[in-house]
């Protein structure tokens, strides 16, 4: 096949692109309060050779009983690979529950077929049960105790430092993973205490031995696939607006990149679609009408909660009572003390909006400090002014064009904390006392079917825009973006937290690890005081397709 291909190719290979998704977790079992770790595969399994899908950036997890989704996350997929955490709530009930996954290109196939893992659950510090309720049986769990004591892997050599079968407790090892094979390979690593024996199944070998069938999936071409983000989707409900076909409405992100979008508005029904690119992070989003003087928002779930099928009942092995309740001690511990916030994040920045943009930036207490907005324009900042055109108040900015330079006119954007300000007026009425800088941007941007002449960019000092009020057709609300990929290694405990009780029985865990051929990767391994027996779990593939699967365990003590 050519690697060039025409962009109506390029298209409706996307859009029958066959996705498949396979999640590895940091453990096989949980207390209520924990967060399930996640490291994403992402496939195309349309060809005859596997390989990473290149076509979502978003797939969707729902931790799931047969009734409804009880958490759920949107994970950042990037060539493929994605991470993130699942807080479980605090409150669920003990029982089976069912983690999915999938991508809204996956949703086009007219039998969709999820990831779908069994996730037991257990909270020690309430009777409830899921219905139906859990069966307490005093015998072993059923198909876990036949789980070897190590499973070796021909692609990967592990050397530790020191005694790899007792390790003692608050120390420091180095791990040295080895990648013997020919062909580079990308796994995740987990380092947790195993006194459960853990369930079999559900590893990227046995995901791998039931591929699809390409030729019997048909489409029906239900969702966009979201190449570049997530789309949000979303509608005006109140309906004595009167919409015509020329209106829009904006998405602005709080604080951050400068995240702006817009989306037309259809005039029958109210409905828009904002095609985003760099959504990370809870975070608040602004949404405006600005040609309706009052306008209501609604914006659509984005977890499909497809049916699921019967969540098989929960074994509880009362040999097992003791782990579990020092499991939800640390739980608490880690709430107690913020421990659980201790993980490497990694922030992605890839906003295409201001992507190498050079502003002039002005740190406003290197100047005298003005209590009027429009002073500050008049006294030293000389690419800003304020002017007034057809009885309206407009910021203009001096932008840089071929024929020299020249003030903007009507259509400049103005941003604080990140929420774009369509009145002016509300910005020259803003307090300059709480602004910390102001960065210009002197050229033109065009953000959907709309031309920016400069922006002027204004971000306060705890980036929360205080005293900002907006009109009646804006709506400031609470939004879950994709998360951040990131790792739990321990390396916080010993950086200003070794006041801190360090119970952990999760020691390390990295969900994307890419080794190349024959190179070393070195684990630095922090034990906490709790001693036991732990396992090393090594779960990818390489980039011929094989998968790999390797596990040791040893004692901390």
């Amino acid at each position: 096949m050519s690697l060039f291909v025409t962009g109506i190719n390029l298209c409706n290979a996307q859009q029958r692109t066959v996705e498949r998704i396979h999640m590895a977790t940091d453990r096989a079992l949980y207390v209520a309060g924990e967060s399930i770790w996640l490291s994403l595969y992402c496939f195309d399994m349309s060809g005859q050779s596997l390989h990473f899908s290149q076509v979502s950036s978003v797939a969707y997890v729902e931790l799931r009983n047969e009734a409804a989704l009880v958490a759920g996350v949107k994970l950042r997929v990037q060539a493929g690979r994605g991470s993130g955490k699942l807080q479980i709530p605090p409150t669920l009930p003990t029982g089976n529950y069912r983690l999915i996954a999938y991508t809204k290109q996956m949703l086009n196939e007219d039998k969709p077929s999820f990831f779908d893992k069994i996730i037991p659950v257990y909270n020690t510090l309430s009777t409830d049960r899921i219905s139906p309720s859990a069966p307490v049986e005093d015998k072993p769990l059923p198909n876990t105790s036949s789980q070897p004591f190590a499973v070796i892997s021909p692609h990967i050599d592990l050397q530790w430092e020191g005694d790899k079968n007792s390790v003692p407790i608050n120390g420091v090892n180095t791990i040295s993973l080895k990648n013997t094979s020919n062909e580079a390979m990308t796994l995740s690593v987990s380092i947790a205490r195993t006194d459960v024996p853990p369930a079999q199944g559900h590893t990227l070998r046995d995901f791998l031995a039931h591929t699809p069938n390409p030729a019997e999936i048909k489409f029906e071409q239900k969702y966009i696939p979201e190449y570049e983000g997530e789309i949000i989707r979303g509608r005006i409900t109140n309906q004595d607006v009167v919409l015509s076909e020329h209106q829009s409405v904006f998405l602005s992100a709080v604080n951050g990149d400068l995240n702006l979008y817009a989306s037309s508005i259809d005039a029958r029904t109210g409905a828009f679609a904002f095609f985003t690119h760099s959504l990370y992070g809870n975070r608040e989003i602004v949404l405006e009408c600005p040609a309706v003087p009052e306008a209501s928002f609604e914006l659509f779930d984005s977890f499909v909660k497809p049916p699921v099928a019967p969540v098989p009942a929960l074994y509880i092995d009362k040999e097992y009572e003791s782990f579990l309740v020092q499991r939800s001690v640390e739980m608490q511990v880690s709430h107690r003390f913020g421990i659980d916030t201790l993980f490497d994040q990694t922030v992605v920045l890839d906003n295409p909006l201001l992507h190498n943009a050079k502003p002039v930036v002005y740190a406003l207490d290197n100047y005298t400090r003005f209590p009027i907005m429009q002073d500050v324009m008049v006294e030293f900042v000389t690419e800003l002014r304020f002017r007034t055109i057809n009885n309206r108040l407009f910021l203009q900015v001096l932008l840089e064009t071929h024929s020299g330079w020249s003030f903007s006119e009507q259509n400049t954007l103005v941003v604080i904390d990140g929420i774009a300000i369509f009145d002016h007026e509300r910005l020259l009425r803003y307090d300059p006392l709480k602004v910390k800088t102001i960065s210009i941007y002197p050229t033109s941007y065009y953000i959907g079917g709309h031309i920016f002449d400069g922006i002027a960019k204004f971000d306060t000092y705890t980036g929360n825009y205080p005293g900002l009020s907006l009109g009646r057709n804006a709506l400031i609300l609470d939004f879950e973006g994709a998360q951040y990929p990131c790792r739990f290694t321990g390396k916080a405990m010993t950086e200003g937290a070794e006041h801190l009780p360090d119970i952990r029985s999760l020691l390390y865990w990295d969900p994307q690890v890419d080794v190349p051929a024959g190179e070393n990767h070195e684990i630095l391994m922090r034990t906490s005081s709790v001693p036991g027996k732990y396992a090393i779990v090594l779960e990818g593939i390489t980039s011929g397709g094989q998968p790999v699967y390797h596990r040791a365990e040893f004692r901390v003590e």
